[in-house]
């Protein structure tokens, strides 16, 4: 299961300083000096930083993250020459394993109900502040980005063994986007993955021991 959130305090500003989204003190001193506002700066988003965010992101209104793992397992399927039955039956698993993730994901939300970190870097540190991402108006943890690719990245791991480290990469990317878009601690993300690869480990094991297909380990 997912572990009791932390509280905010200045872990949102340090854990968002940290992956390179600017954030200052409220009452930073007046006379700062060029060096310190220099740092400051070299803090913002780097490029790759922002692609990545925006990549897992895409537009607003956008049926994300599902409809991104979508894309690349029709993709994949289309790659590898998978007849129709085998197509629909991965594309069946991936999704009923990040329906599941979500459901998880949104009772942990839910449950703890935690702010986003844009509330408390706006009372505490920076009213300026905007993230790189537009925040979602439902709470924080567990991350749905990330908890819906903990659980795709289980499945296409277990069918499509070739691309294991592939998935299991791009599922931490997606956790790590939601940190460079400001909108997520990395404690969210990090417990977000948790829940959806045991959701997707059990979605697997389950399905498998109902068509008495082996099952393939993904030591996740």
């Amino acid at each position: 299961g997912t572990s009791i959130p932390p509280q905010y305090s200045d872990k949102a500003a340090t854990e968002l300083n940290r992956s390179g989204v600017a954030v200052k003190r409220i009452d930073a001193s007046p006379s700062m000096d060029q060096r310190k506002a220099s740092e400051q700066r070299a803090q913002d988003l780097k490029e790759e930083q922002k692609r990545i965010a925006e990549d897992w992101n895409l537009d607003v209104g956008t049926a994300t993250p599902p409809g991104v793992w979508n894309r690349h397992a029709m993709r994949w399927v289309t790659e590898r020459g998978l007849g129709l039955e085998a197509s629909t039956r991965l594309l069946a698993e991936l999704n009923l394993a990040m329906f599941d993730a979500l459901v998880a994901c949104w009772n942990a939300k839910m449950t703890w109900w935690t702010e986003r970190p844009v509330t408390e870097v706006h009372e505490r540190f920076d009213p300026a502040f905007v993230p790189h991402l537009s925040t979602p108006p439902f709470p924080g943890y567990v991350s749905g980005h990330a908890s819906a690719s903990g659980a795709a990245s289980q499945v296409l791991a277990a069918r499509l063994p070739a691309l294991r480290d592939e998935v299991f990469a791009m599922a931490e990317e997606a956790a790590l986007s939601r940190l460079y878009g400001g909108i997520h601690l990395r404690s969210d993300n990090e417990e977000g993955l948790k829940l959806g690869r045991e959701v997707g480990r059990l979605v697997i094991e389950r399905l498998d021991a109902r068509s008495s297909r082996p099952v393939q380990s993904t030591n996740r």
